[in-house]
This record gives structure tokens, sequence and C-alpha cells, in this order.
């Protein structure tokens, strides 16, 4: 979950930060400057006389005498400014703090230089000390403040940073909690109750044909690993027919079904790919083939199959049979006796037949030719598909006694960082070989034998 949101703590955390910042720069800086007096025994008594209960009275009473209205407005006068005065005591008897700020250097030391002027007079009137006895005496003069002591920028910082990580792990576990798309591929198998056949990376390159050339990709790896699952799928059953479709549009139903076929066809199998989405089809685009003519031919004129199959390939042969034109009813085309007629014939003259096919949830088209194939292949796009359509899109096809053979999860980032794939470049290549590669069964005695393709024609 962090390192898919972890962009809303950051967030948070810098808006923290330039907040704390900007409150910074807008409060009032405050200076402070302190000074210390000795408090002299009155009337010529011994200093031992003033005692740690004496000094205590003595004072909260010039504490008061320091606040009092008369003393704040002569200090003021003198200094050309206001401020505030604390009075406290210090570790010995005899000697008493003051401290001033303002919310100036030269205020905060002005107000402070009027205090130790005129206050020990002040306070010696009020006692009524004679003259030349005064009961403070100056001892340490107060300095004029370099830095203020308030706002304190760090603390400042430190605690915007506290507050806008709080904030960012609360929104964080917020936006997971009402996050409705599907973001990992345990997400998506969880939703759908079905077994991840792969999970297909997240690679940014240019055209998946690309990737998926490139055998030393994480792509091409995945794929491959969907190709073995789909064999064994089966069960004592090689699947020679299936529909690849998703739950909504823009889910990667397409990009799967080509890579599928791809990768067959390079291992040395008869594969044929069917363009069955008569609404939006893709596969002709993905593949650069023309879609003048297609299966809408085969269902609707006397067309045969050799007149409108393509092929696709350099060292490889892939059929491909592509939509042709629009119609205006591909459900009920696709549901047809003559599409249940022509999904045989593939199935004679092919080893495998995969089909591209409109979403599941939009319309019905996928739905009206599952039962006459194999197996369906389902198809959740991470950051896409949204956890409640793939829910219902099992459902229907669970509801409809369909057999989904498992789940595909397109644009997997996790899984983009992940695996052990490397292909060292250095080493001399082996020529590739394309021997048709099919499914190993354990027969009755439990004797390993590769069944022949032709015995499932």
């Amino acid at each position: 979950m962090l390192r898919r949101r972890w962009w809303v703590v950051s967030l948070a955390v810098a808006a923290g930060i330039v907040g704390a910042y900007a409150a910074t720069a807008q409060a009032p800086h405050i200076y402070e400057t302190s000074m210390s007096f000795y408090l002299a025994a009155p009337n010529g008594l011994p200093d031992g006389s003033i005692t740690p209960d004496v000094a205590g009275t003595r004072i909260a009473t010039y504490r008061a005498l320091a606040k009092s209205p008369q003393m704040m407005q002569e200090a003021a006068g003198t200094a050309g400014s206001g401020g505030t005065v604390t009075v406290t005591g210090s570790d010995s008897p005899l000697f008493m703090s003051m401290n001033t700020t303002a919310d100036s250097a030269d205020g905060a030391y002005a107000l402070a230089q009027a205090y130790a002027d005129e206050f020990p007079a002040f306070a010696a009137s009020f006692e009524g000390s004679p003259a030349g006895s005064p009961p403070l005496v100056l001892f340490e003069a107060p300095t004029k403040p370099g830095a203020p002591i308030s706002p304190d920028a760090r603390r400042n910082v430190l605690v915007g940073l506290a507050l806008g990580l709080v904030i960012g792990i609360v929104a964080m576990f917020v936006l997971e909690m009402s996050d409705r798309k599907v973001r990992t591929a345990d997400q998506a198998t969880q939703a759908a109750g079905l077994r991840l056949l792969a999970s297909v990376p997240h690679e940014t390159v240019k055209g998946a044909r690309r990737a998926l050339g490139d055998t030393g990709s994480r792509r091409a790896e995945a794929t491959r690993q969907l190709r073995t699952n789909v064999w064994f799928a089966g069960g004592p059953r090689v699947l020679r027919s299936l529909i690849v479709a998703s739950p909504s549009g823009r889910e990667g139903k397409t990009s799967t079904a080509v890579d599928l076929a791809i990768t067959c066809a390079r291992a040395g199998q008869r594969v044929l790919l069917v363009d069955a989405d008569l609404r939006r089809p893709g596969v002709s685009r993905e593949l650069g083939l023309g879609n003048t003519t297609g299966l809408v031919d085969l269902l609707t004129s006397s067309a045969t199959l050799d007149d409108v199959l393509q092929t696709w390939g350099e060292d490889f042969r892939l059929s491909v049979l592509a939509s042709g034109p629009v119609p205006t009813n591909p459900s009920e085309l696709l549901g047809s006796e003559r599409m249940r007629e022509l999904s045989a014939e593939f199935e004679e003259r092919f080893d495998l037949v995969i089909y591209d096919s409109a979403p599941i949830l939009p319309v019905t088209d996928a739905l009206t030719l599952a039962p006459a194939l194999d197996g369906v292949l389902l198809v959740a796009r991470i950051d896409r598909t949204r956890r409640d359509q793939l829910r219902r899109a099992a459902s229907v096809l669970a509801e409809l006694d369909l057999r989904v053979i498992g789940l595909v999860c397109q644009d997997d980032r996790d899984e983009a960082r992940s695996g052990y794939i490397r292909i060292d470049r250095n080493r001399p290549a082996v020529p590739a070989t394309h021997t048709a590669l099919t499914p190993m069964r354990r027969s009755a005695n439990g004797a390993a034998q590769r069944q022949d393709r032709s015995q499932n024609q």
C-alpha cells in the first residue's frame, strides 16, 4: 500500500513543511534581553539578613512594581516603545533576574536599559529607602539581542513535518479503503475467485510486439508462463479453443490474445487468432494487418476460410482471421449455428484457436460465443479494472456454467520490479528451433506420454 500511495504521504509532508515555513514567515518576531540585580540589605543591615523567605517576598514585590502602570509608562516613555517585563528569582537569594521582550531588537534593548536605569530608584522610593542606599543594584547590564526567540523556525518545521506525516498516513488509509480499482494481482484473484495464470508486467516499450520479441524481457517470460499454464489447464483434454475476455474495455484482452497466440506459434503450434470483437476490432490494428474481410464474411457470405485468412510473422507463421466489416447484429452472428460450424472447422485445421472478444459486462457477444469453445480466459488490468466489475464478470461466467480456466493480470508494476530473467548477451546465440510442443499427460499406469495432436482432431 505504501509503495502505491507514497505520493500521498510525501505531498502531505511537503504541505506541512511549506505551511510551517509560511507560518514562521508571517508570525511577528519577538526579541528578548535580560539583566540581573543584586538585592541589597535595607537600612544598612548586613547581607546575611536576607533569608530565602525575605528574598522571595521582596522579589514578589518587585515583580508587582515592575509591572505597575506607572513604572511601565515611565520605562516606555524613556525607551520610546513598549514591551513586556518578567521578574524571576535565582539560585542565590541575593540576586533577581529581569527579562524584557519587544517586537524588535532595539525595542527590547531600549526597554531593558530604561528599567536598568530607573527601576532601582523607583523601588527605593516605594520602600522609603534613604538616599544613596537603593534596595537594588544593577549587577549584569542588558545586551542587545541578536536573534529572535520567537518564532522558532526549527520547531515549527518539525511540528509541520509531524502533522503532515500523520495526515498523510490517515489520507493514505482512507484512499485505500475507498479505492475500487484493482491495484495488485492478489486483489484481482480475490475479487474474481480465480486462479492466476500469469501476471504480465508493465513495460514502457513502444509496441507490445517489440517487448514480446525480446526473449529476455519480463513480458515475454510472463507470456510463456501463461502459455504453459493454458496448456495444462485443460485437465485430461488439451484445450483446442479459448476466448479471451475482460469485464470492460481497454483492459488488455486484445494484447493478451495476441501475445499468447504469438508465443504459442513460436513454440511450433498451428495457431489461429480470431478477432471476434465485431464492435471494436483490435487484432488487425495490433498486428498491422488489413481488416477489410474476415469473420463477418464467413458468417454472412459464401467466402471460405482460405479466402480471408492472413498470416503474420517472419520465422514462424501465425494465422490471423480479422473481424471484417462491422455488422449490425454482432451478438446474433456469434451465437448462430454457422458460428458453431466455423468453430469446429477451425479446431480441425489448427492446434489452438484463440478468440479475442468484446467485453463481458457491456454486451453479450462473448457470452454467446463462449459455450461453443473449450474455455474462457479472463483478463484484468492493474490500476484500471474495478474490483466490483471483475467480481461481477466472474459471477456471470459462473452462472452460465462456462469454463473459466483462469485469470491474467496486465500491467503489473510489482511484477515488473521482480523476477529472475537475465540473458547473457555476450554468449553465442543458439539457433532457435520450432519443434511443436504439446502438454505431457499421465497415463493410467503412471508413464508420461505426449499426446498426439492428431488424436484430438
